[in-house]
């Protein structure tokens, strides 16, 4: 037998021995590179007061809202979710179910945008707090800080809407590009 194919033999027979011994999982071939995570999630709560307005009865509101989003790359589209806690409080009268939504009138880096978000499942009956609706839109991230600002929220009531306002608008949230971090 030649002594190349010895070597080779015998490299195979030591190979052979030495994958026995470990375990199948570690066989799996490891990926070339590490990659950290392209999509992360963050949430920014805003304390607020708003007077908010059914007719001409206006009525004190304390909420925290949250703005949830996923940080992507510049250029790429992110998600948006906004919750109030606590939720708005009705009224002395029942609401009917489907029946109310709230309208959020929003920019969005400097532009205009309106958000409807869910009605209400159930029906209300008096001076409840509202359910949580799901508020949620999604925008092109740009280079740099995007700013989500609260100009005004509506109640949209198939009969009467409340409004509600602020002293001044509100940032709920800078969002500002994903940048996959450097793991050299």
């Amino acid at each position: 037998m030649p002594a190349r194919r010895v070597r080779a033999l015998a490299l195979a027979v030591v190979a052979g021995f030495a994958l026995a011994a470990v375990p199948p999982v570690a066989v799996q071939a490891a990926p070339s590179a590490v990659v950290a995570p392209t999509v992360k999630k963050a949430t920014k709560r805003v304390a607020m007061s708003m007077s908010c307005t059914t007719f001409s009865t206006p009525v004190a509101w304390k909420t925290t809202a949250a703005t949830t989003y996923t940080k992507v790359k510049k250029g790429k589209k992110t998600a948006v979710k906004i919750a109030f806690t606590p939720n708005y409080h009705t009224g002395p009268v029942p609401i009917g179910a489907n029946s109310l939504k709230p309208v959020l009138y929003l920019k969005v880096n400097g532009k205009a945008k309106t958000v409807v978000g869910t009605t209400n499942p159930a029906a209300l009956g008096p001076n409840t707090t509202l359910p949580a609706s799901k508020i949620a839109f999604t925008f092109k991230v740009k280079k740099g800080k995007n700013s989500i600002v609260l100009t005004r929220l509506v109640w949209d009531h198939s009969l009467v809407d409340t409004t509600c306002t602020m002293p001044a608008a509100v940032t709920l949230a800078m969002v500002g590009p994903y940048r996959q971090p450097d793991l050299r």
